[in-house]
């Protein structure tokens, strides 16, 4: 091979090797990323579409929430109060996120409403979504069901729980709910949500009542009074209280 052949051979290695350089970070930024919908298993995953990148393969063996159908007050002025149970039975993972939508029907096909919303369970938890001071449709509802959404990403493992805050007891009247409430918890809460749901004798949801309580020690007792009461045709039988914080 002529000393004339190895120049070339060399210049064209060299023009070879700096034309790959770019064409490598090309490659890299463009390269498909792991899917984990496409019915393989790939790209480091420990399953099928599950583990490595993808959710973990225990995702795909949790169970389904338990939704309950959605309770209903109209108060005079039309505005409504909505609360659906939902149950977590699963030990180990939470959904830190899922879509909600609820629907209302009344006697004709075209009488159709909706709201829709966003929420999340911690694990083993009884949660109650509520929407209050909602406005009714323009009919008469017979019927209501919800739907609920999320993505097998959205479960995470955690050791969070649900605030376990007990009332210990309440008074109502027509201008005020006074309670009387304990963190069980062995945290503090800087803030908590508190829902207290009203039932009639016949376990029907009479009204909704929120309020927020800041500062919460563990083992605290605080003692509440709310003025803002939704006119309620009766004095409540039964008295649950839901609290909530963010997950």
């Amino acid at each position: 091979m002529g000393w004339r052949l190895r120049k070339q051979i060399f210049i064209a290695f060299i023009f070879l090797l700096i034309l790959s350089i770019p064409l490598y970070f090309l490659y890299l930024k463009f390269k498909p990323g792991p899917s984990c919908y496409n019915n393989r298993q790939d790209y480091n995953e420990e399953g099928v579409d599950c583990g490595g990148p993808c959710p973990p393969c225990e995702v795909y063996k949790l169970q389904d929430l338990i939704v309950k159908k959605p309770q209903i007050v109209i108060y005079p002025d039309q505005s409504m109060d909505v609360v659906v149970p939902v149950t977590n039975p699963n030990e180990e993972y939470g959904l830190k996120s899922f879509n909600y939508e609820i629907y209302f029907y009344g006697n004709n096909p075209n009488e159709v409403a909706k709201i829709e919303g966003n929420s999340f369970i911690f694990p083993l938890e009884e949660k109650y979504i509520i929407e209050t001071a909602i406005s009714s449709p323009k009919f008469l509802i017979k019927n209501a069901t919800i739907t609920i959404n999320y993505k097998k990403e959205n479960w995470v493992k955690t050791e969070e729980r649900k605030p376990n805050i007990e009332l210990l007891s309440y008074k109502y009247n027509e201008n005020y709910l006074e309670a009387s409430i304990l963190n069980k918890d062995y945290k503090n809460y800087d803030k908590l949500n508190l829902y207290f749901l009203l039932y009639d004798e016949f376990n029907t949801l009479m009204g909704v009542v929120k309020t927020e309580v800041y500062d919460f020690k563990s083992n605290e007792v605080k003692n509440i009074k709310i003025y803002s009461l939704p006119p309620l045709l009766g004095e409540p039988n039964l008295v649950i209280l839901y609290s909530e914080k963010e997950f």
